[in-house]
């Protein structure tokens, strides 16, 4: 759509709109999901926003970083009020590098424990 509509597979044009006009063209492209909008603005465009995961929402959640109620536009609202324009992709890329270790970490303790108890069992089915 982004060619369609400039002739380009660029930001570029979005870059030479405010913030506002830009992040609406990017709303108006069908498929395009709240978090690739909320990344463009942050790393293309320059502008203030906290793209989310499920996964990241999950680990704020079970860390009680947010209410537990809260949806997704209220917890990128509260973010966004908390962390300045400055340090968002800071946080971002921490936030998002600790939420995906939290799940391979619980996968990998799962697959160690399954091991240990497979091991248990092979063990007692020798004796």
């Amino acid at each position: 759509v982004v060619f369609e509509k400039y002739n380009r597979v660029s930001l570029e044009a979005l870059r030479k709109m405010s913030k506002r006009p830009a992040k609406q063209t990017l709303e108006k492209i069908d498929g395009t999901s709240h978090f690739v909008v909320d990344y463009c603005m942050l790393t293309s465009l320059h502008g203030h926003a906290i793209p989310l995961t499920k996964k990241m929402i999950e680990y704020l959640r079970s860390n009680e970083l947010v209410h537990p109620e809260a949806n997704e536009q209220e917890i990128e609202g509260f973010l966004a009020r908390q962390i300045s324009a400055e340090n968002a992709y800071e946080f971002y890329a921490l936030l998002r590098r600790r939420s995906e270790a939290r799940k391979a970490g619980a996968k990998k303790k799962a697959t160690r424990e399954t091991k240990a108890k497979s091991q248990k069992e092979n063990k007692k089915g020798k004796k």
